[in-house]
């Protein structure tokens, strides 16, 4: 038996996979909800600079990097996870929400200035794409998920160093962001994926 094709998220996973022989390896982008995710759910009259987190809150996800981050910014995280009440305790200034869903959870992403994704560990990051949508720019490390989705971009703001990061984030314009994500609709990534179960030799289903 064998695969007629692996469908993988990004082209760091595929360059990944290759290394253990990995046979007919596929880039299927994900989708994103971009009528729940809208930039028109922002509603803001204040001239704070807002850094938003939203994710597990746990050791892997490198939470602690945003939570660092240095700078007169108004920070919020949303979710939950095992390590949420010791950040609690020891970031009584950060503002610490829980999981939210929904319109509430696509308010935060729109109220956002920047949405900050500290992991280094992910083979995407759904999040980023939940943001983008929303008109919110990213900052992120240059690692596998970022870089697939926002490197060789006008949106592109990752940096080594998160606070740089953040910076160039800032200078981002937000209809970039919608823009781009727009192109990242759950209908082209449908039509992405019946795509490859056509075989290309016959024309046929291979389902």
């Amino acid at each position: 038996m064998h695969s007629v094709n692996v469908l993988v998220p990004s082209n760091s996973m595929i360059e990944e996979l290759k290394k253990y022989k990995f046979k007919n390896l596929k880039l299927w982008n994900r989708g994103v909800d971009t009528n729940l995710f809208n930039p028109i759910k922002r509603n803001r009259s204040d001239k704070e600079i807002r850094l938003t987190y939203v994710g597990r809150v746990a050791i892997e996800k490198n939470v602690k990097a945003f939570l660092d981050i240095k700078g007169n910014y108004k920070k919020t995280v949303v979710g939950d996870g095992p390590e949420l009440k010791k950040y609690m305790s020891k970031y009584p200034d950060i503002k610490f929400v829980g999981l939210k869903t929904g319109e509430e959870l696509a308010k935060y992403y729109a109220d956002a200035d920047v949405f900050v994704f500290p992991s280094k560990t992910d083979t995407l990051g759904n999040v980023i794409l939940e943001s983008l949508a929303s008109g919110t720019p990213i900052a992120a490390y240059p690692v596998t998920g970022p870089k697939d989705i926002l490197a060789n971009t006008k949106i592109n703001s990752l940096d080594e160093n998160l606070e740089v990061s953040v910076k160039k984030a800032l200078k981002v314009k937000r209809d970039d962001c919608r823009n781009f994500a727009l192109m990242l609709t759950w209908d082209e990534c449908t039509d992405q994926y019946l795509s490859y179960m056509i075989d290309a030799k016959t024309g046929k289903s291979v389902i």
